[in-house]
């Protein structure tokens, strides 16, 4: 009997431990990493970060590929949708990519995908009603992360400071800006 109680318990316990990680980890670590960035590097919500091409010390972008520049924000649209804008580059990969805070990406799209490589793309919630011609990204939640990544081919001085401008060209406003 007792026997029975325990291979329950076990049983139970581990799915207990399987569905906390699952659906806690995820958030918990955005909520840390989020506090970090914000506290210790003073990053806004709603507001580009523009990183340096990372080396083995970069810990802005989480285990970031030394190949890619990156332009991340943490997003918040609860009060309004906002507009994502740049130039970026046409021989290159890359991509744009919005996670929930759990880390489920609920949206990617590449430099192919696009078609052009200005970037012009409304984030919004699915909720919201937005009348406009540009792409829509409807988002199932109001706060997440969202990371842009171009693949760095050459990093000659010359073409590393084009890159940085296709990088620096990316902008996040709100939708009546």
């Amino acid at each position: 009997m007792k026997k029975r109680y325990l291979i329950c318990t076990l049983i139970l316990g581990s799915i207990l431990c399987y569905y906390l990680t699952i659906f806690f980890l995820p958030n918990a670590i955005y909520a840390a990493v989020s506090y970090r960035l914000k506290e210790n590097q003073k990053v806004e919500t709603n507001a580009l970060i523009y990183p340096s091409l990372p080396n083995e010390e970069a810990r802005t972008v989480v285990m970031a590929n030394p190949d890619f520049l990156y332009v991340a924000c943490y997003y918040d649209i609860s009060k309004e949708p906002l507009r994502l804008t740049g130039t970026l580059p046409d021989s290159t990969y890359w991509s744009v990519a919005f996670y929930q805070p759990n880390t489920i990406n609920w949206y990617i799209k590449n430099d192919m995908e696009y078609g052009t490589n200005e970037l012009d793309l409304i984030l919004a919630h699915k909720s919201q009603t937005i009348e406009t011609t540009a792409e829509i990204a409807r988002s199932p939640v109001e706060k997440g992360f969202c990371l842009i990544r171009i693949l760095v081919t050459d990093t000659s001085p010359e073409r590393l400071a084009q890159y940085e401008a296709w990088q620096k060209s990316v902008r996040l406003n709100s939708l009546n800006q």
